[in-house]
């Protein structure tokens, strides 16, 4: 149709995940961020029109994310297969049917987190000259790595950095293994959603009375205070409650775990109602178990998933606690997790890391600990910088360092929209007298020289001229500066996202309270800060609400819109700021929030008035 993709993203942007097209009213009136939406002007009126043609058909052949599969003999004897656009094989037949056939499917993922320890490990290695060996290394044992894990202090680390799940772990003040591991099983949807992840809090902490619905629980749930948080809780239950065999119920695990065969989950249920009535287990009684057990079904995870997340959460745990540098470089060069790499920076800062600009004489392709306390952005980071560039630069610099604009463009040839990024980010800082000198005497040698679209081929001579001569140009504003690195980057570099507005840890707008001054419980605030990420989600009553985690120079902060506040503040939710809070500070378990009364976008005159 020719709609331009801002056009088309002004739309989907804004629109949750589950959202039904044949309603778009509908979820404009019920949804903040999407108010205002111009449904009935064109090009949106016809581009959803068609877009309500076509939804819920194939739009193309997809491919299981991580399903490899083991076949007992040449597996053109017994699928068929097809050849994918990038040249590699996959069944035709989908998961189902391929287990259907007694065929082995293994799921088998990549994971950022073992990459992010191996490379730690490796830089720790390099750096300090100490062996990492975690077979002899006790994490759970190590008094830093307990005390970062139980106060949530876990950004970067595996599987333990979202904020739900930081908060769990200050609530829970986990100081064990396997207190993380029933942590990371209790956080999934379905032991969330059912209500039992709150009962567990209570009864771990003392406020709520350990009870189980049947005394034929005790025996099998006492080790979760009679609460079902694994799988294997479900074959136990069911072989303790409704005595089915242990192959009834692991076939009832499996059932509920691909939430696929509902006719075949009804005869479950049928099964384990009949059996546990048989047993003296009264109505109530056994429908709220069954009701437990159908409601965290195709979310639980089991025992062992559980317990490997937990191995190598603590594990990132020991590496963040005492070797910051090295790990949060890791997290970087992985391209992180949960955040973007601005997030990350910034923790690592917090962290008294020093974050050291990208340069043509000492950065890696990777981000990598410079010194103990220091992290040199790597050249992956520049936007725009191909892979020939940044490994000509790292090959040829090893000769000699680059002593100058003109010795770089010479040996290197990189188009010019590559030397105007790197630039931009501060790589060639050193090298000229300013920014925009460097860019002048660049564009300059690049209309005497076109680049080569055959990089390889190089044939100019390095002493064929001397340094083209350009006016002597005062260099950049810091604002300028900050600009250009998000720019080059997608980030800044050098300082907070904050300081493009005057604003830094040292010099705050006086009537606003900072993250780290969060003291007094039940105190109206006012605070001000960049989103980092956000959830919505939904009260029992089936209201929307969201939770907003916001940062500002000193630390992140999280905020809690109630169903009323959002519908009343929720359509400024739309980039990631920066936002002003006026709130109330309310206090869970030693984890400080922000109640929000009131949410908005920052306003410059609004800081002026206040300073």
């Amino acid at each position: 149709l020719g709609v331009p993709i801002s056009d088309i993203t002004r739309i989907t942007d804004h629109l949750p995940h589950s959202a039904d097209l044949s309603n778009l009213e509908a979820i404009r009136d019920t949804v903040p961020e999407c108010r205002g939406l111009p449904l009935e002007d064109e090009p949106f009126r016809n581009m959803i029109v068609c877009a309500q043609k076509i939804a819920g058909l194939p739009h193309h052949i997809s491919i299981h994310c991580g399903g490899i599969l083991v076949s007992p003999a040449p597996i053109t004897n017994l699928i068929p297969l097809q050849r994918t656009p990038k040249g590699f094989e996959v069944t035709q037949y989908d998961m189902y049917p391929v287990e259907d056939l007694g065929l082995l499917k293994i799921d088998l993922l990549a994971q950022r987190g073992l990459a992010v320890e191996v490379d730690t490990v490796q830089a720790v290695q390099e750096s300090h000259g100490n062996i990492l060996d975690f077979s002899c290394i006790d994490p759970v044992e190590d008094s830093a790595t307990r005390a970062l894990v139980r106060n949530g202090k876990t950004m970067g680390c595996f599987y333990i950095e979202s904020p739900g799940m930081r908060n769990l772990l200050q609530k829970l003040r986990v100081n064990s293994f396997e207190k993380l591991t029933a942590a990371s099983s209790i956080i999934r949807p379905g032991v969330a959603s059912s209500g039992m992840m709150q009962a567990y809090i209570k009864r771990h902490k003392g406020k709520e009375a350990v009870t189980y619905l049947h005394p034929k629980l005790e025996e099998v749930l006492s080790e979760t205070y009679g609460i079902m948080i694994y799988q294997e809780d479900v074959i136990k239950v069911a072989h303790a409650v409704a005595g089915m065999t242990l192959g009834e119920a692991e076939g009832l695990r499996k059932c509920m775990s691909k939430k696929r065969d509902w006719q075949r989950m009804e005869t479950y249920r049928e099964r384990f109602l009949t059996g546990a009535e048989k047993n003296g287990v009264p109505k109530n009684i056994r429908n709220e178990i069954w009701r437990q057990i159908d409601s965290f079904a195709g979310y639980a995870f089991c025992k062992a998933h559980s317990a490997s997340f937990a191995l190598v959460s603590y594990r990132a745990a020991y590496l963040k606690a005492h070797y910051p540098a090295e790990f949060m470089a890791a997290v970087l060069t992985n391209e992180g997790g949960f955040y973007d790499a601005c997030a990350y920076v910034e923790e690592a800062r917090r962290l008294g890391v020093t974050i050291l600009s990208p340069h043509i004489n000492h950065s890696r392709y990777e981000f990598f600990a410079e010194r103990l306390d220091a992290i040199r952005i790597g050249l992956m980071q520049v936007r725009g910088l191909s892979r020939i560039v940044i490994d000509r630069t790292m090959r040829i610099r090893k000769e000699r360092m680059f002593e100058s604009v003109h010795d770089f463009l010479a040996r290197i040839t990189p188009d010019l929209p590559e030397v105007e990024t790197l630039i931009h980010c501060g790589a060639l800082d050193g090298l000229g007298p300013s920014r925009p000198a460097m860019f002048v005497e660049a564009l300059i040698w690049h209309r005497k020289h076109p680049v080569s679209k055959d990089r390889a081929q190089t044939t100019l001579s390095l002493n064929i001229e001397h340094p083209c001569l350009v006016p002597d140009l005062p260099e950049l504003e810091e604002t300028d500066k900050l600009l250009a690195e998000i720019d080059a980057l997608g980030m800044v570099a050098t300082a907070h996202p904050m300081a493009l507005y005057g604003i830094t840890s040292e010099h705050w707008p006086s009537g606003f309270t900072r993250a780290k001054d969060m003291d007094k419980v039940r105190e109206l605030v006012s605070m001000l800060g960049i989103l980092v990420t956000d959830k919505s989600t939904r009260t029992a009553k089936g209201e929307r609400m969201r939770f907003v985690s916001l940062e500002d120079p000193t630390g992140i902060f999280e905020v809690t819109l109630f169903p009323k506040v959002y519908q009343k503040f929720g359509h400024v939710l739309v980039d990631k700021g920066p936002f002003v809070v006026k709130g109330r500070i309310e206090e869970d378990s030693g984890n400080r929030t922000v109640t929000a009364l009131w949410f908005g976008r920052m306003e410059t005159t609004l800081l002026s008035r206040s300073n």
